[in-house]
């Protein structure tokens, strides 16, 4: 059987992975106001969680961050708390009508429909709730689309 290099190349190209190159940018919130870019996470194989957040101010100054260690047992659940986090923190510092941007769809779907089959995240949303409504925020997915306001 003789070796066929056009063959092999063509199933090499074939096979190359396809780098896609996306610009990621962040939007400031508005005059005046803070934004709070939240994100948790979960890693099944180790059973290990956590948070963070990171809020900066209309013209993109850092004000605060911080990143912790949580028990939890999904994704879903460390991307809740994060969220829930943000809110305190804008209650406990008096601040209203600010934004919460999150990037997980299960929790923006999750908040926009105020239902989920989850027991272990009802408490939770039902938490943001009551301070994005004392806190007057606005959550936001990553892409900028109003969940409530």
């Amino acid at each position: 059987m003789e070796f066929q290099w056009n063959q092999l190349c063509e199933e090499v190209e074939r096979l190359r992975p396809k780098v896609i190159i996306r610009l990621v940018t962040w939007n400031m919130p508005q005059t005046g106001k803070i934004k709070i870019n939240t994100d948790g996470r979960y890693l099944e194989q180790t059973g290990k969680a956590g948070i963070g957040s990171v809020a900066r101010n209309d013209a993109g100054n850092f004000l605060f961050a911080f990143a912790s260690p949580i028990q939890c047992n999904n994704h879903h659940v460390a991307e809740a708390i994060a969220s829930k986090h943000a809110g305190k923190w804008l209650k406990d510092n008096g601040l209203r009508q600010d934004t919460i941007e999150l990037d997980s769809m299960i929790m923006v779907d999750t908040l926009r429909s105020k239902n989920t089959s989850n027991p272990t995240l009802n408490p939770i949303t039902e938490d943001i709730f009551a301070l994005v409504d004392h806190t007057e925020a606005t959550l936001l997915i990553a892409i900028g689309i109003p969940i409530r306001s």
